[in-house]
């Protein structure tokens, strides 16, 4: 059963990243067209395996440790910031072309994919949330 859950969650979050990932190529392809270049599919793929795994993570730990889940949370998130950091710098160091571009790109959906996960973190403590307010 609990390898059911995980692979629900897997796809579940495959559809969600991709999905968001797919709608932020088709806004930065057709309306700011100066910001999207040919690297951008990797930066949709950076997000979805971070994601994929911090939210793997969440489910397994969600059951066995729900009081650590908020410093597993957070540790996730900070690893997760440093390996965006890792990646500009590479790029950066690596490529002359669209470094700002990459920059601009790589923050902006970094930030779209915090808000996703806080909302996803949200949904893990819901449950525990209300079992709190009816004790």
């Amino acid at each position: 059963m609990r390898k059911f859950k995980l692979i629900q969650v897997f796809f579940f979050f495959t559809t969600v990243y991709l999905g968001i990932g797919l709608l932020s190529s088709v806004i930065y392809y057709f309306f700011i067209p100066q910001y999207y270049f040919n690297f951008y599919p990797a930066i949709i793929a950076f997000y979805w395996i971070g994601g994929v795994i911090l939210n793997a993570i969440l489910a397994l730990s969600h059951n066995t440790k729900p009081d650590r889940l908020l410093n597993i949370y957070m540790m996730g998130r900070m690893i997760k910031f440093l390996l965006t950091i890792i990646f500009l710098l590479i790029y950066v160091l690596c490529t002359s072309a669209n470094r700002v571009p990459f920059a601009i790109a790589l923050m902006s959906n970094f930030f779209l994919y915090t808000g996703l996960e806080i909302f996803i973190y949200y949904l893990y403590t819901k449950p525990a949330l209300k079992n709190e307010k009816e004790e």
